[in-house]
């Protein structure tokens, strides 16, 4: 999961949207129209066509009908996790999912485009997070009619729409995704002092490893395509090595097309973009290498996801517009 910037001020005019604004009358599977648009926030460039892919586990999805636009906030039954999932959380972590036993549903975000997300059916449907939606213990769902852009909710799935939720995982080499806070148990002073406490690591480990466990992300598929992703950006780091002690015109463009891949490798919209990131962002030049090119060498990886992260911080974002 990387950060999606939804909704985008520049799709604001999008033909599927307006039509969906003119409804005046809206039935259940409508939001169905909006998988293109949907599809199109992971793009940097509006315009740009792409496969469409999972926002949560990230893996290119061709098959129309099996992609689902999720309601993030259940429209019908809202429901903490179950004692099967809580006994799973706990072999997992070792700790206790401390969950609000409230039950909920959210109706008023039914057909509200804003709280739609697109994922494949393996991390939402009946199995997966389907209607589950806790919150954090000795906390509340928003009010009837209340928007949670506007009013702090504290849910314990992440949201890849929010800059923070997206960065509190991790790939490891293997695949395995982890959270990237360190293991750590909550404490009542944690939940007392909701919302200054929100970002602490002991909420960061626990929301990811709910996360990952209810989506389905540690599923073997996902795990073998980010491996697949993560072993190609060690290689094109490899052969970008390889050529740049060469000045040669021809090499020089090899290395600028061995960039070009690495941008494109981390960018929203690329599958599995998150385990691409963390091969770059792990990535340590040889040993044997002089010092000016390990000086070089050590620089691109963060330039790379600096240039991506800058692109994606010019674009707009209006959680205002019904």
């Amino acid at each position: 999961m990387v950060y999606i910037p939804f909704p985008r001020e520049a799709f604001d005019e999008n033909e599927d949207l307006s039509t969906w604004r003119a409804k005046t009358s809206k039935r259940d599977g409508d939001w169905r129209t909006l998988k293109d648009f949907l599809a199109g926030q992971s793009q940097l460039i509006p315009d740009q066509s792409a496969t469409p892919k999972c926002w949560y586990s990230e893996m290119l999805q061709g098959d129309r009908y099996a992609l689902d636009v999720e309601h993030f906030r259940p429209k019908q039954k809202a429901s903490p996790l179950d004692s099967a999932n809580l006994k799973k959380l706990k072999l997992k972590t070792g700790f206790d999912l401390e969950q609000s036993t409230e039950e909920g549903a959210y109706p008023w975000l039914k057909f509200d485009y804003r709280n739609y997300r697109l994922v494949t059916a393996m991390t939402n449907r009946a199995g997966a997070k389907h209607v589950y939606f806790p919150i954090a213990k000795n906390s509340n769902r928003i009010a009837t009619n209340a928007f949670p852009w506007e009013t702090p909710e504290f849910p314990c799935f992440l949201d890849p729409t929010d800059p923070h939720d997206a960065s509190l995982l991790l790939v490891k080499p293997n695949g395995e995704i982890i959270p990237r806070a360190p293991k750590t148990q909550l404490t009542d002073a944690d939940f007392e002092n909701l919302p200054k406490t929100w970002h602490a690591d002991g909420f960061n480990y626990m929301r990811a490893e709910v996360t990952i466990l209810m989506y389905n992300l540690d599923h073997r598929i996902f795990q073998e395509g980010r491996k697949k992703v993560y072993d190609r950006i060690v290689d094109l780091m490899g052969r970008l090595q390889d050529c740049l002690p060469d000045d040669q015109d021809r090499l020089v463009r090899l290395k600028d097309g061995f960039i070009a891949d690495l941008v494109d490798a981390v960018s929203p919209s690329a599958p599995f973009s998150l385990a691409a990131r963390c091969a770059l962002e792990a990535y340590i030049p040889p040993t044997h290498l002089n010092i000016d090119l390990k000086n070089v060498l050590e620089k691109i990886p963060q330039q790379i996801l600096d240039r991506v992260a800058l692109e994606v911080s010019k674009i707009a974002i209006n959680w205002h517009k019904p």
